[in-house]
């Protein structure tokens, strides 16, 4: 199962996903809308991200994260970037594609 889909399928809304909102021309806010499916369409122009899937699926855990990363954002946010520097390589770091490229070359 895919990371978005985890968050996106499984688990839905949970308190606090907006701080891993990301500003744009979309129309929706998706936190106002999962709570409130009446919500009109030009509500806001925030969208979710990975990292709101991420979150989405770590939050409950209700674990103690702070020996690697300073919040739950935080470490939604890095897992979001690796997961997504590894899924599109074009747009990621150039040293960590570099790597990525040639772990795969040595793999087969």
């Amino acid at each position: 199962m895919s990371l978005e889909a985890l968050g996106a399928v499984l688990v839905g809304y949970v308190e606090g996903e907006e701080a891993t909102y990301q500003e744009g021309k979309r129309a929706v806010e998706f936190a106002t809308k999962m709570k409130d499916p009446s919500t009109p369409k030009k509500a806001s122009s925030r969208w979710k991200t990975v990292a709101t899937d991420i979150y989405r699926g770590i939050k409950p855990l209700g674990l103690n994260w702070k020996q690697i990363a300073a919040s739950e954002i935080a470490l939604a946010r890095a897992v979001a970037n690796n997961y997504n520097t590894l899924k599109h390589p074009s747009k990621g770091s150039s040293e960590f594609v570099k790597v990525n490229e040639a772990s795969v070359t040595l793999g087969g």
